[in-house]
């Protein structure tokens, strides 16, 4: 928080179900000054009420008053789509909360669908955010952040060092990613902060030494342009790390 790092993504299951009260009592004294995110599948919660109560619940377990954003999670399918901006539907649970003052600025959804299905979420224009699988590995959604971006809507950026691959600072194949005296973690971020659509990113810290490593990846990003990106794109398509996807 004090270096400026203030967006946090939480779930009712994440770390064996203790993310919540543990980021909770984290951050409880300075609450104003993070963005909290939680979500819930819509498949355990697809109608209004439903999705109020998870909220109620997952606020009583954070130990906090309100939630920033709250993410319809892991979207797939056009049907969830139109089912959760239908009448007594997610969305509507979602609005009910934000109108009592539980979530913030509104409601967005992770995803892992295909594109036709991403846009027409996008189009319903009652998302304010959504949250993507993104990286130097693999960077499919790049139209898609872009449409998303066109359109107003914040873009989240989820895996953005590929699960971890691209912060193997032993592999000699990643050292054109290496800089600030850190490993290949360095160029990968800059490169997600060198696409104008991404707002900003999750990144899974074990220790403080990596929180370390992301602020040096910040340095100076606002000067990182497309022909920099394009540049680390070219370098990563010469190597071969894993075929297929992961």
């Amino acid at each position: 928080l004090d270096a400026g790092l203030n967006y946090v993504d939480t779930s009712t299951g994440y770390c064996a179900g203790k993310s919540l009260k543990w980021t909770g009592r984290a951050i409880k004294n300075r609450r104003s000054e993070i963005l909290f995110s939680c979500k819930s599948n819509w498949s355990a919660a697809p109608k209004a009420d439903e999705v109020r109560r998870s909220i109620d619940a997952a606020l009583i377990e954070a130990e906090l008053d309100y939630f920033d954003f709250y993410q319809l999670w892991g979207l797939e399918e056009a049907k969830t789509v139109q089912q959760a901006v239908a009448k007594g539907g997610f969305l509507e649970g979602v609005r009910k909360a934000q109108k009592d003052g539980l979530v913030r600025y509104g409601t967005g959804f992770t995803f892992h669908g295909r594109p036709e299905v991403f846009r027409e979420a996008i189009d319903t224009g009652e998302f304010a955010c959504t949250t993507v699988s993104y990286n130097l590995m693999n960077r499919n959604e790049e139209d898609q952040i872009a449409y998303a971006a066109d359109k107003g809507v914040g873009v989240v950026v989820m895996n953005p060092l590929a699960g971890g691959v691209l912060a193997l600072a032993g592999d000699k194949n990643l050292s054109f990613l290496h800089g600030a005296g850190i490993g290949p973690s360095y160029g990968a971020l800059r490169f997600l902060l060198a696409n104008r659509g991404v707002a900003t990113c999750i990144v899974g810290f074990r220790d403080t030494a990596e929180v370390g490593q992301a602020l040096a990846a910040l340095a100076d990003a606002e000067k990182l342009d497309d022909a920099y990106r394009r540049n680390l794109v070219s370098s990563m398509e010469a190597v071969q790390l894993i075929k297929g996807n992961f």
